[in-house]
């Protein structure tokens, strides 16, 4: 887990929230593992962005965070006493699912996913998305070329079905450009020039109560709109989206609804 800054500060309706930016790096091994956090560091001095490494007792600080930003910080003496019992620290002592949000140690929450994205996105829609209130969980995954061959002919078959259920002239454009452009990716991957990942991007929403939750909810819904970008709410799939959370390398709900 690299830590990479906290600079961003926002106020909205008098909530202060503070950005911190983490990278959880997955290996299947030790060695695997060190070598991937080794090109990473590069890439991102390359960047000219410092990054650090945290300990175990400052992950296990910030994951506690990541389910309670209210709570005060873990501190170092509760962590020695219960480092061979780390469940003690995260688990939830109450968990009550709902049809779209949750209730846990008598906070309320909800995950969110994207839907889809416009067929022409804007630069930098990266920074606009963490600069909403929710925390925020980055998902990427590289695909090898079986993988990569099975997304992009789903996606032809998705945008031929919609091509022929389209009656307006505008969206008949999109859908060929956008035909287009996944045959340059056929031959992109055909080639191995061509390198595709899977990514998904899952929100945290907060509130002391379900009114403050679904202002929340609210707030990044219309955010998001704003990028005519368009949100799932993960209907009877909170469970799954807070699995998403949790930080281990295979997630059903990146599969499901990963592009």
């Amino acid at each position: 887990m690299l830590f990479l800054k906290k600079e961003l500060i926002k106020i909205n309706d008098e909530i202060k929230t503070e950005k911190c930016f983490f990278i959880f790096v997955y290996g299947n091994s030790q060695k695997d593992l060190n070598e991937k956090i080794l090109f990473l560091e590069n890439k991102l001095y390359k960047g000219k962005i410092n990054c650090n490494t945290l300990s175990n007792y400052e992950i296990t600080k910030n994951l506690k965070l990541i389910w309670n930003p209210y709570e005060k910080p873990l501190n170092k003496t509760d962590f020695n006493k219960n480092k061979d019992n780390l469940a003690k620290l995260l688990q939830f002592k109450y968990l009550n699912i709902k049809q779209n949000y949750f209730i846990a140690n008598d906070l309320y929450y909800s995950i969110n996913t994207i839907q889809d994205y416009p067929l022409f996105i804007n630069d930098l829609w990266g920074a606009c998305l963490f600069s909403n209130e929710q925390t925020i969980i980055w998902n990427i995954n590289p695909l090898n070329y079986d993988e990569t061959k099975k997304a992009i002919n789903s996606a032809i078959q998705t945008t031929q079905t919609r091509q022929v259920m389209t009656k307006s002239y505008v969206n008949t454009n999109e859908n060929n450009y956008e035909l287009e452009t996944y045959y340059h990716l056929i031959d992109g991957a055909n080639g191995g020039g061509e390198l595709l990942k899977n990514v998904n991007v899952l929100f945290l929403n907060y509130g002391t109560n379900k009114k403050t939750l679904l202002q929340a909810q609210t707030r990044l819904t219309k955010a998001l709109k704003e990028m005519d970008i368009k949100l799932n709410p993960l209907w009877y799939q909170q469970f799954n989206g807070l699995k998403g959370f949790i930080p281990y390398n295979n997630k059903v709900i990146i599969k499901k609804y990963g592009r």
